[in-house]
């Protein structure tokens, strides 16, 4: 399930030298239209919990495979805003940066907006029970990619790594986009300015380092800003005992 960005985050190792746990936390782009062998992939990972981040509309879904777990829906929705902010621009010749900035505020402004969506989230990952998880959205790298952020900065992983799996996205992303790009040219004679599709889809640094900057400037770090989504301390330290290996003595 390549195509479909699909990752395990276990095995990532932390700065006190321990590892994620393989198997527990995948995440992926959506699962809309999986064929039989995504199917029987997915249920070979024996998925216990997929959440989507999604709202309703903009689930596309087919007939739910009954072999899979149900899906719960925890709407993190940037999607129309998003759009609203970028149409001006999409079409326009040299519009790299202003894009860049839009959809930079649009992280920016995650970190804010959907802390009820997070406390969700994080209250999920305390059952022991409801482990593997399956986390994704529509392309498996903005909503998710943050969500995965703040789980790996919670078991202290060095943000260049943070930053490396996230950038992990583009190789699912750039092909899709360059794919989507050869009719857009047809259909506009060649006019259409290619760079912009590439850089509304793909994932930067930038995006990331945006999340790290705000959660420390305005949060103190991630154990205040999880305390303030409403995960306290306790709980913060009960997960980190859930998906971290035990070192070996």
């Amino acid at each position: 399930m390549s195509h479909h960005n699909l990752r395990d985050i276990g095995g990532i190792a932390t700065q006190s030298g321990q590892f994620i746990k393989k198997n527990h936390i995948f995440r992926s782009a959506n699962t809309d239209t999986l064929r039989m062998k995504d199917v029987r992939y997915l249920e070979s990972l024996n998925i216990e919990t997929i959440v989507d981040l999604r709202p309703v509309s903009e689930q596309k879904r087919k007939k739910h495979p009954p072999s899979l777990p149900h899906i719960t829906t925890i709407p993190i929705a940037i999607s129309e805003k998003t759009k609203k902010r970028l149409k001006p621009y999409f079409f326009k010749k040299n519009s790299k940066e202003k894009i860049t900035e839009i959809v930079n505020s649009i992280y920016r402004e995650m970190v804010h907006n959907f802390k009820p969506q997070v406390q969700r989230i994080f209250k999920l990952l305390l059952h022991p029970e409801k482990y593997p998880f399956l986390i994704h959205c529509r392309a498996g790298k903005d909503r998710t990619g943050f969500i995965i952020s703040l789980i790996l900065l919670l078991l202290n992983v060095d943000k260049q790594v943070i930053i490396q799996d996230y950038l992990s996205s583009n190789d699912f992303i750039i092909p899709y986009a360059r794919r989507i790009l050869i009719p857009l040219k047809i259909v506009t004679f060649g006019f259409f300015p290619s760079h912009n599709l590439e850089t509304v889809l793909a994932v930067q640094p930038l995006y990331i380092q945006t999340i790290f900057e705000t959660i420390e400037k305005e949060y103190n770090g991630i154990n205040g800003y999880l305390e303030t989504c409403g995960i306290s301390k306790t709980e913060q330290e009960q997960l980190i005992a859930i998906l971290l290996d035990t070192p070996a003595i």
